[in-house]
């Protein structure tokens, strides 16, 4: 039997993911290199996000096709028939998919029929809020098969706790945790590059002597920024808040800044991607993820791998990242939580001045985190 990195590189794994993301490719890196993997995507690129593809090619290591549009039937979301027809000629060892949708049901039953003896797992990415809805009220589709597929791989290791407890109490196994990380032998040499012009962007931001906090990402409602703008008012005023990202609330956010008479610590710099953004990560004293709603957030291994503190929602599933070594975790739905916990990391943090990369803050590495999935996938 033929070894890839301790697997069976002859198992046929046919992977359907939604589209190709940054914080996804080194997931899907690992999963071509251990297994005969056949990868198709159901959109080009991701719905809520545009990411530049060039940039993202450059990390990729494996082949993929986008799966052809399905016809438009109201009411079906998910509807792909083509995926099913992969699973009739590839007849894979297992089946990978995301979430529990139109689309898991239907493979789900194509391998029952046509082919039995095809493993499924599904890649979900419910945080503990979403688990315990799920658990409390659930009655559909995710509620029926999660006892069904052969395995399930979370971003939250506490909504993994609670699926395990309530479905797996034969085989503890099909849940596994696999929070949303990039490999950090892959990140870290790009940050390395990027570190000059994030040291002239900071310069240029922020004046010498003062901290920089970091926010990455939309500027959208479920983000929580009008709290993290109330919160930056009550924390020293050599704190200025550097904002990456564009959305909706950009307007809103702009007038509530003025109002609250900040316009000289909180600089909005657009949407960056690549080394541009890569740059931000290399000089910021430490981000801040204020989200009320947040499956994951990629942007805080992002910023650990990077050595960067994180101030991060509890909601979030990559607050189970955190720790008082790297960071704080507030409840968003307490106002004052957040000013507190911004309060707590920066007292006795000077600013960055160092003229090289901080080690990286991550609890653990890529390939120790990839390891279960791995095994999992290879039962």
């Amino acid at each position: 039997m033929k070894q890839k990195n301790g697997m069976n590189a002859s198992k046929k794994l046919l992977v359907i993911h939604r589209a190709l993301a940054p914080y996804r490719i080194e997931l899907l890196n690992a999963l071509s290199a251990a297994f005969d993997a056949h990868i198709y995507f159901e959109y080009a690129s991701p719905i809520e996000q545009r990411f530049d593809a060039s940039e993202l090619a450059k990390r990729v290591h494996f082949r993929s096709e986008v799966l052809p549009p399905a016809p438009s039937l109201i009411g079906l979301k998910n509807y792909r028939p083509y995926a099913t027809s992969l699973v009739r000629s590839l007849r894979p060892d297992a089946v990978l998919c995301s979430e529990f949708n139109l689309l898991t049901l239907m493979l789900a039953a194509t391998c029952r029929l046509v082919s039995p003896a095809t493993k499924l797992y599904v890649l979900c990415d419910d945080n503990e809020q979403m688990a315990e809805s799920e658990l409390r009220y659930g009655q559909g589709l995710k509620h029926r098969m999660l006892s069904y597929v052969d395995g399930v791989i979370l971003c939250d290791s506490r909504a993994t706790e609670l699926y395990a407890a309530r479905y797996a109490t034969l085989d503890r196994e099909r849940f596994v945790y696999f929070p949303i990380l990039q490999d950090e032998k892959v990140l870290r040499p790009l940050y390395e590059r990027a570190f000059s012009q994030g040291r002239k962007e900071r310069d240029r931001l922020v004046p010498q002597g003062h901290r920089m906090m970091l926010y990455v990402g939309r500027l959208s409602e479920e983000k929580n920024l009008p709290a993290l703008i109330g919160s930056l008012s009550r924390l020293p005023e050599d704190v200025h808040l550097v904002l990456v990202g564009d959305g909706p609330m950009l307007p809103t956010l702009i007038g509530r800044v003025g109002a609250a008479g900040l316009s000289e610590r909180v600089t909005f710099v657009g949407k960056k991607e690549g080394s541009d953004l890569y740059a931000y990560y290399t000089q910021a004293d430490c981000l801040v993820l204020p989200s009320t709603r947040e499956c994951f957030g990629s942007v805080v291994n992002e910023a650990l791998v990077s050595g960067v503190p994180v101030i991060c929602s509890r909601i979030a599933g990559a607050s189970c990242l955190i720790s008082s070594q790297n960071g704080r975790v507030f409840d968003p739905m307490l106002p004052e939580d957040l000013a507190r916990a911004c309060t707590d990391l920066l007292e006795g943090l000077p600013p960055f001045r160092g003229d090289s990369l901080r080690p990286s803050l991550m609890p653990y590495s890529f390939d120790e985190a990839i390891r279960p999935v791995l095994t999992l996938l290879d039962r």
